[in-house]
Protein backbone atom coordinates (compact mmCIF):
# COMPACT_ATOMS: atom_id res chain seq x y z
CA UNK A 1 0.00 0.00 0.00
CA UNK A 2 1.49 3.35 -1.04
CA UNK A 3 1.85 6.13 1.94
CA UNK A 4 0.43 8.66 0.05
CA UNK A 5 -3.24 6.94 1.16
CA UNK A 6 -2.27 6.33 4.40
CA UNK A 7 -1.17 9.95 4.65
CA UNK A 8 -4.42 11.18 2.93
CA UNK A 9 -6.26 9.61 5.84
CA UNK A 10 -3.72 10.93 8.20
CA UNK A 11 -4.43 14.73 7.05
CA UNK A 12 -8.04 14.20 7.33
CA UNK A 13 -7.94 13.82 11.05
CA UNK A 14 -6.91 17.31 11.67
CA UNK A 15 -3.36 16.44 13.47
CA UNK A 16 -2.03 19.53 14.45
CA UNK A 17 1.16 20.68 12.33
CA UNK A 18 4.94 20.36 13.10
CA UNK A 19 6.94 23.68 13.76
CA UNK A 20 8.78 24.47 10.72
CA UNK A 21 10.96 27.77 9.84
CA UNK A 22 8.66 30.85 9.53
CA UNK A 23 8.18 31.39 6.09
CA UNK A 24 10.11 35.31 5.31
CA UNK A 25 7.67 37.88 4.55
CA UNK A 26 7.96 39.05 1.56
CA UNK A 27 8.65 42.88 0.52
CA UNK A 28 6.54 45.26 -1.13
CA UNK A 29 6.52 45.40 -4.44
CA UNK A 30 7.09 42.47 -6.55
CA UNK A 31 7.63 40.14 -3.38
CA UNK A 32 10.95 39.07 -5.10
CA UNK A 33 13.38 40.49 -2.35
CA UNK A 34 13.17 40.56 1.58
CA UNK A 35 12.33 43.85 3.06
CA UNK A 36 15.79 44.35 4.54
CA UNK A 37 18.68 43.11 5.31
CA UNK A 38 18.17 40.71 8.41
CA UNK A 39 20.51 39.56 11.37
CA UNK A 40 21.51 36.33 9.92
CA UNK A 41 22.65 38.33 6.79
CA UNK A 42 24.20 40.62 8.26
CA UNK A 43 26.55 38.64 10.22
CA UNK A 44 27.57 36.65 7.57
CA UNK A 45 28.32 39.57 5.19
CA UNK A 46 30.48 40.88 8.56
CA UNK A 47 31.85 37.81 8.19
CA UNK A 48 32.54 37.62 4.43
CA UNK A 49 34.57 40.85 4.91
CA UNK A 50 37.19 39.59 7.85
CA UNK A 51 37.67 35.71 6.21
CA UNK A 52 40.61 33.79 8.53
CA UNK A 53 42.68 33.39 5.53
CA UNK A 54 42.62 34.07 1.94
CA UNK A 55 43.26 29.91 1.35
CA UNK A 56 39.21 30.68 1.69
CA UNK A 57 39.22 31.98 -2.04
CA UNK A 58 40.09 28.67 -3.29
CA UNK A 59 36.36 27.45 -2.62
CA UNK A 60 33.40 29.47 -4.42
CA UNK A 61 30.70 30.54 -2.29
CA UNK A 62 27.01 28.59 -2.75
CA UNK A 63 23.80 29.19 -2.09
CA UNK A 64 21.46 26.31 -2.02
CA UNK A 65 18.14 27.38 -3.01
CA UNK A 66 14.50 25.81 -1.95
CA UNK A 67 14.10 22.36 -4.02
CA UNK A 68 11.26 22.23 -6.70
CA UNK A 69 9.14 19.24 -5.10
CA UNK A 70 7.20 17.36 -8.14
CA UNK A 71 7.28 14.01 -6.45
CA UNK A 72 3.93 14.35 -5.00
CA UNK A 73 4.30 13.96 -1.91
CA UNK A 74 1.43 15.02 0.47
CA UNK A 75 2.65 15.84 4.14
CA UNK A 76 2.62 19.63 4.04
CA UNK A 77 4.30 19.63 7.26
CA UNK A 78 7.32 18.31 5.82
CA UNK A 79 7.57 21.30 3.41
CA UNK A 80 10.48 19.13 1.24
CA UNK A 81 11.66 21.70 -1.07
CA UNK A 82 12.83 23.21 2.07
CA UNK A 83 14.22 20.67 4.43
CA UNK A 84 15.70 18.92 1.60
CA UNK A 85 17.62 22.38 0.81
CA UNK A 86 18.43 22.67 4.32
CA UNK A 87 19.83 18.93 4.32
CA UNK A 88 21.77 19.78 1.24
CA UNK A 89 23.66 22.60 2.49
CA UNK A 90 24.52 20.68 5.52
CA UNK A 91 25.65 18.42 3.89
CA UNK A 92 27.79 20.26 1.36
CA UNK A 93 29.42 22.12 4.36
CA UNK A 94 31.12 19.37 5.19
CA UNK A 95 33.09 19.12 1.86
CA UNK A 96 36.37 21.11 0.61
CA UNK A 97 35.26 22.18 -2.96
CA UNK A 98 33.07 24.63 -1.72
CA UNK A 99 32.45 27.08 1.03
CA UNK A 100 28.23 26.84 1.28
CA UNK A 101 25.91 29.84 2.40
CA UNK A 102 24.42 28.70 5.81
CA UNK A 103 20.66 27.30 5.35
CA UNK A 104 19.91 29.98 8.47
CA UNK A 105 20.97 33.18 6.29
CA UNK A 106 19.01 31.48 2.92
CA UNK A 107 15.99 31.20 4.91
CA UNK A 108 15.90 34.67 6.18
CA UNK A 109 16.02 36.11 2.85
CA UNK A 110 14.04 34.16 1.15
CA UNK A 111 10.51 35.32 -0.52
CA UNK A 112 7.73 33.74 0.90
CA UNK A 113 6.99 31.51 -1.94
CA UNK A 114 8.47 28.10 -1.55
CA UNK A 115 10.49 27.99 -4.82
CA UNK A 116 12.10 30.82 -7.27
CA UNK A 117 12.53 30.85 -10.81
CA UNK A 118 16.10 31.08 -11.72
CA UNK A 119 16.32 34.91 -11.94
CA UNK A 120 14.96 35.78 -8.40
CA UNK A 121 17.19 32.60 -6.79
CA UNK A 122 20.57 35.09 -9.16
CA UNK A 123 19.43 38.21 -7.38
CA UNK A 124 19.14 36.22 -3.84
CA UNK A 125 22.40 34.94 -4.55
CA UNK A 126 23.95 38.49 -5.06
CA UNK A 127 22.19 39.90 -2.14
CA UNK A 128 24.48 37.01 -0.28
CA UNK A 129 27.23 37.40 -2.11
CA UNK A 130 27.38 33.84 -3.22
CA UNK A 131 29.59 32.66 -6.70
CA UNK A 132 27.00 30.04 -7.48
CA UNK A 133 23.26 29.02 -7.00
CA UNK A 134 22.01 25.60 -6.25
CA UNK A 135 18.35 25.32 -7.52
CA UNK A 136 16.80 21.87 -8.00
CA UNK A 137 14.25 19.47 -8.06
CA UNK A 138 12.71 16.40 -5.76
CA UNK A 139 11.64 13.90 -8.59
CA UNK A 140 10.25 10.96 -6.43
CA UNK A 141 10.04 10.76 -2.51
CA UNK A 142 7.74 7.71 -1.36
CA UNK A 143 7.52 4.87 0.76
CA UNK A 144 5.90 1.72 0.50
CA UNK A 145 4.95 -1.41 2.37
CA UNK A 146 4.81 -4.91 1.04
CA UNK A 147 3.09 -7.44 3.13
CA UNK A 148 2.51 -10.87 3.13
CA UNK A 149 0.48 -13.38 5.02
CA UNK A 150 -2.50 -12.19 7.43
CA UNK A 151 -1.55 -10.39 10.67
CA UNK A 152 -3.82 -11.85 12.77
CA UNK A 153 -2.36 -14.91 12.32
CA UNK A 154 1.07 -14.29 11.57
CA UNK A 155 2.86 -12.38 8.46
CA UNK A 156 5.75 -10.02 7.55
CA UNK A 157 6.21 -6.62 6.07
CA UNK A 158 9.12 -4.55 3.69
CA UNK A 159 9.44 -0.84 3.43
CA UNK A 160 10.81 0.72 0.81
CA UNK A 161 11.93 4.52 0.60
CA UNK A 162 12.66 5.93 -2.52
CA UNK A 163 14.26 9.48 -3.37
CA UNK A 164 15.03 11.11 -6.46
CA UNK A 165 16.87 14.25 -6.75
CA UNK A 166 18.36 16.68 -9.35
CA UNK A 167 20.21 19.56 -8.98
CA UNK A 168 21.64 22.38 -11.17
CA UNK A 169 24.36 24.98 -10.51
CA UNK A 170 24.51 28.55 -12.04
CA UNK A 171 26.99 31.13 -12.09
CA UNK A 172 25.41 34.20 -9.91
CA UNK A 173 27.47 36.74 -12.20
CA UNK A 174 26.32 35.84 -15.26
CA UNK A 175 23.64 33.11 -14.57
CA UNK A 176 26.01 30.04 -16.70
CA UNK A 177 25.05 26.80 -15.68
CA UNK A 178 28.19 25.25 -14.38
CA UNK A 179 27.28 21.44 -14.01
CA UNK A 180 23.87 19.38 -12.96
CA UNK A 181 23.83 15.99 -11.61
CA UNK A 182 21.00 13.33 -11.01
CA UNK A 183 20.84 10.78 -8.11
CA UNK A 184 18.22 8.40 -6.88
CA UNK A 185 17.97 5.77 -4.44
CA UNK A 186 15.74 3.01 -3.39
CA UNK A 187 15.90 1.07 -0.14
CA UNK A 188 14.28 -1.92 1.28
CA UNK A 189 14.14 -2.43 5.13
CA UNK A 190 14.32 -6.33 4.92
CA UNK A 191 13.86 -7.09 8.34
CA UNK A 192 11.08 -9.31 7.25
CA UNK A 193 10.08 -10.64 11.21
CA UNK A 194 7.08 -12.29 11.35
CA UNK A 195 3.91 -10.27 12.71
CA UNK A 196 2.73 -11.98 15.94
CA UNK A 197 -1.14 -12.34 16.07
CA UNK A 198 -1.20 -8.20 14.81
CA UNK A 199 0.87 -6.58 17.25
CA UNK A 200 2.47 -3.44 15.63
CA UNK A 201 6.77 -4.16 15.48
CA UNK A 202 8.79 -1.27 14.86
CA UNK A 203 8.46 -0.78 11.56
CA UNK A 204 5.24 -0.33 11.75
CA UNK A 205 5.00 1.98 14.57
CA UNK A 206 7.67 4.64 12.63
CA UNK A 207 5.35 4.10 9.12
CA UNK A 208 2.40 5.35 11.04
CA UNK A 209 3.98 7.96 12.95
CA UNK A 210 5.95 9.71 10.02
CA UNK A 211 3.64 12.88 10.47
CA UNK A 212 5.02 13.10 13.83
CA UNK A 213 8.24 12.81 12.98
CA UNK A 214 10.16 15.81 12.10
CA UNK A 215 12.21 15.97 8.67
CA UNK A 216 16.06 15.93 8.58
CA UNK A 217 15.60 14.84 12.66
CA UNK A 218 17.47 11.73 13.69
CA UNK A 219 14.24 9.84 14.01
CA UNK A 220 13.58 10.66 10.41
CA UNK A 221 17.59 9.49 9.92
CA UNK A 222 16.45 6.04 11.33
CA UNK A 223 13.56 5.13 8.82
CA UNK A 224 14.22 3.73 5.59
CA UNK A 225 13.01 6.91 3.90
CA UNK A 226 15.31 8.72 6.16
CA UNK A 227 18.33 6.53 5.05
CA UNK A 228 17.04 6.67 1.25
CA UNK A 229 17.43 10.69 1.22
CA UNK A 230 20.88 10.52 2.87
CA UNK A 231 21.73 8.24 0.13
CA UNK A 232 20.46 10.09 -2.21
CA UNK A 233 22.22 13.22 -1.58
CA UNK A 234 25.70 11.61 -0.88
CA UNK A 235 25.14 10.30 -4.61
CA UNK A 236 24.08 13.78 -5.39
CA UNK A 237 27.12 15.84 -4.00
CA UNK A 238 29.46 13.39 -5.78
CA UNK A 239 28.34 13.82 -9.30
CA UNK A 240 28.60 17.62 -8.41
CA UNK A 241 32.07 17.58 -7.20
CA UNK A 242 33.02 15.90 -10.50
CA UNK A 243 30.76 18.22 -12.69
CA UNK A 244 32.11 21.72 -11.31
CA UNK A 245 36.12 20.14 -10.95
CA UNK A 246 38.30 21.73 -13.98
CA UNK A 247 39.22 18.80 -16.03
CA UNK A 248 41.40 16.29 -14.20
CA UNK A 249 43.62 16.68 -17.16
CA UNK A 250 44.42 19.88 -16.33
CA UNK A 251 46.29 18.34 -13.35
CA UNK A 252 50.26 18.77 -13.97
CA UNK A 253 49.51 20.05 -17.52
CA UNK A 254 52.92 21.61 -18.81
CA UNK A 255 51.27 24.73 -20.49
CA UNK A 256 48.98 25.48 -17.71
CA UNK A 257 50.32 28.98 -16.98
CA UNK A 258 50.13 33.01 -17.28
CA UNK A 259 51.00 34.41 -20.77
CA UNK A 260 50.58 37.91 -19.78
CA UNK A 261 50.19 40.05 -16.88
CA UNK A 262 48.84 43.88 -18.04
CA UNK A 263 47.22 45.39 -15.41
CA UNK A 264 44.30 44.08 -14.43
CA UNK A 265 44.24 41.98 -17.93
CA UNK A 266 45.77 38.39 -17.22
CA UNK A 267 45.24 35.84 -19.58
CA UNK A 268 46.71 32.65 -19.16
CA UNK A 269 46.89 29.03 -21.41
CA UNK A 270 43.54 27.27 -20.74
CA UNK A 271 41.16 27.06 -22.65
CA UNK A 272 38.00 25.16 -24.39
CA UNK A 273 39.55 22.13 -25.58
CA UNK A 274 41.14 21.77 -21.80
CA UNK A 275 37.77 21.74 -20.05
CA UNK A 276 37.77 25.34 -18.66
CA UNK A 277 34.79 27.15 -18.11
CA UNK A 278 34.05 30.67 -16.46
CA UNK A 279 33.95 30.46 -13.14
CA UNK A 280 36.61 27.90 -12.78
CA UNK A 281 39.30 28.46 -10.03
CA UNK A 282 42.76 27.86 -10.20
CA UNK A 283 45.88 28.39 -7.86
CA UNK A 284 48.71 30.32 -9.22
CA UNK A 285 52.37 28.38 -8.38
CA UNK A 286 55.71 30.25 -9.47
CA UNK A 287 57.72 29.71 -12.71
CA UNK A 288 60.57 26.79 -12.11
CA UNK A 289 62.90 29.62 -13.57
CA UNK A 290 61.37 32.80 -10.95
CA UNK A 291 61.34 29.90 -7.96
CA UNK A 292 65.05 28.98 -8.90
CA UNK A 293 65.95 32.65 -9.55
CA UNK A 294 64.04 34.20 -6.24
CA UNK A 295 64.35 31.28 -3.99
CA UNK A 296 61.06 30.28 -3.45
CA UNK A 297 59.52 26.93 -2.87
CA UNK A 298 57.88 25.50 -6.71
CA UNK A 299 54.91 24.27 -4.69
CA UNK A 300 54.23 27.67 -2.61
CA UNK A 301 50.65 29.28 -3.82
CA UNK A 302 51.33 33.21 -4.88
CA UNK A 303 47.54 33.42 -5.72
CA UNK A 304 44.37 32.81 -6.94
CA UNK A 305 42.40 32.98 -10.36
CA UNK A 306 39.06 33.03 -12.05
CA UNK A 307 38.39 32.70 -15.22
CA UNK A 308 36.46 35.27 -16.40
CA UNK A 309 36.31 34.58 -20.37
CA UNK A 310 37.43 32.10 -22.19
CA UNK A 311 38.80 32.98 -24.98
CA UNK A 312 39.94 29.84 -27.58
CA UNK A 313 41.26 26.83 -27.31
CA UNK A 314 44.04 27.20 -25.18
CA UNK A 315 43.45 30.67 -24.09
CA UNK A 316 41.43 32.26 -21.40
CA UNK A 317 41.30 35.77 -19.59
CA UNK A 318 41.22 35.63 -15.62
CA UNK A 319 40.14 37.69 -12.55
CA UNK A 320 42.48 37.88 -10.11
CA UNK A 321 41.10 37.08 -6.67
CA UNK A 322 43.95 37.76 -4.50
CA UNK A 323 47.99 38.06 -4.89
CA UNK A 324 47.34 40.90 -7.87
CA UNK A 325 50.83 42.38 -7.93
CA UNK A 326 52.80 38.95 -7.71
CA UNK A 327 51.86 37.17 -10.41
CA UNK A 328 54.35 37.42 -13.80
CA UNK A 329 54.56 35.61 -16.96
CA UNK A 330 55.40 31.74 -16.78
CA UNK A 331 53.87 31.20 -13.27
CA UNK A 332 52.28 28.59 -12.81
CA UNK A 333 48.57 27.35 -12.71
CA UNK A 334 46.88 23.92 -10.41
CA UNK A 335 43.99 23.21 -9.25
CA UNK A 336 43.19 23.46 -6.12
CA UNK A 337 44.96 21.26 -3.74
CA UNK A 338 48.17 21.07 -5.96
CA UNK A 339 49.95 23.68 -4.09
CA UNK A 340 51.77 23.79 -0.79
CA UNK A 341 50.48 26.46 0.67
CA UNK A 342 51.02 29.91 1.68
Amino acid sequence: MLLRCFLLALLASGCARLPWPAETPAAAGDGSHPAAIGAELARFLARLDAPDSLSAVAAPLIAVMPLEDDSGFVLEEWNLGRGMAALLADQMALKAEWRVVPWSVVAEVLPGRRTLDTGAALDLGRLMRADLVLLGTIEEFNMERFSAGDPLLGGYKSYTGVVALEARVLRVAGGEEMGRARARSELVDRDLGLDLLGKPREQDRRFAGLREIAFGSSEFAATVLGRATAAAIEELLGELVVALRPAEALRGAPHAEILSVQADEVYVSLGSEDGVRVGHRFAVLPGLERARAEGLDPGQRLGWVEVAVVVGAHLSRVRVLSGAGSLREEDRLALPGGESGD
